[in-house]
């Protein structure tokens, strides 16, 4: 291992690689960016919207293939078309992604300081995981100055609730029903990361009687890590912080060394706003 970083052992059962001798990565990258273009000429128009042939000219595209492409991106609420002129502007669902990432980056910056106190006190890496849907996300790390880096998730990563201490603390200590609803949404995710319904459901039950997620050796070897989570004003579970290290690292009294310095750097920046 010496002084290299620890990576996520991923499988992934289509490479890129093969996706781009098969065309389909490029047909798909193609259409993203003309959807792209489109969206941002949407979005000039402003609330009176722009009609498709007027879209189609400046994005440089037949009509037809433009009035397809803004179908699709309706169906997802990312535009909208005013029924009075048929004209398309920005949809709601724009607007709901702007107000996630706005608060993904409050919480993210919140946290910031209480990251790099703990990375520089435990000399691990620090990790800042919030809910999106059924998943997990990524939204900030920091590293300690400890040689062999657990480098687990990238900024951005995803894990389906209970895959990871992050991800695993964050449904945990929600609400039973929403736990519930949740396992069972992510049935088919578990399979990809070689787990299940009913051991998830032995994780939430055990750390909710630890007090304190776990993560040993599941998801990567030889790298244990353990997440508190981070509560809103109403009590709702909004994000979760790990500290991920080496196993032979977590051992049981330095384990809840770690702990109390989470729940300290905790304490001083929550309860989170709604």
């Amino acid at each position: 291992m010496g002084q290299a970083d620890l990576v996520n052992e991923r499988s992934e059962s289509t490479s890129p690689a093969t996706r781009l001798q098969t065309g389909g990565f490029r047909r798909g990258a193609q259409t993203l960016h003309r959807a792209m273009l489109i969206l941002r000429h949407v979005a000039e128009g402003g609330t009176d919207g722009r009609r498709v042939v007027e879209i189609a000219k400046e994005v440089g595209l037949h009509a037809a293939t433009t009035n397809r492409l803004l179908v699709a991106l309706a169906s997802e609420g990312l535009v909208e078309q005013v029924k009075e002129n048929r004209r398309y502007r920005l949809g709601p669902e724009i607007h709901g992604l702007n107000l996630k990432a706005t608060r993904s980056l409050s919480i993210e910056r919140q946290l910031r300081p209480a990251m790099r106190r703990l990375a520089e006190e435990t000399q691990d890496t620090i990790f800042l995981m919030i809910r999106s849907g059924f998943t997990g996300v990524c939204i900030g790390r920091d590293q300690g100055s400890y040689p062999v880096r657990a480098m687990t998730l990238d900024l951005g990563d995803r894990r389906p609730l209970g895959v990871g201490s992050g991800s695993l603390a964050l449904l945990a200590f929600s609400q039973d029903f929403e736990v519930d609803e949740l396992v069972h949404a992510n049935a088919e995710a578990y399979r990809q990361f070689n787990t299940n319904i009913d051991e998830i459901l032995a994780l939430v039950e055990r750390t909710r009687r630890d007090g304190y997620a776990l993560n040993d050796e599941r998801t990567v070897r030889h790298v244990s890590s353990v997440a508190l989570p981070i509560y809103s004003r109403s009590r709702r579970v909004v994000a979760a912080i790990t500290v991920s290290s080496l196993t032979e690292r977590m051992a049981l009294p330095r384990r809840a060394e770690i702990l109390a310095r989470m729940e300290r750097e905790i304490a001083l920046v929550s309860p989170l706003p709604d």
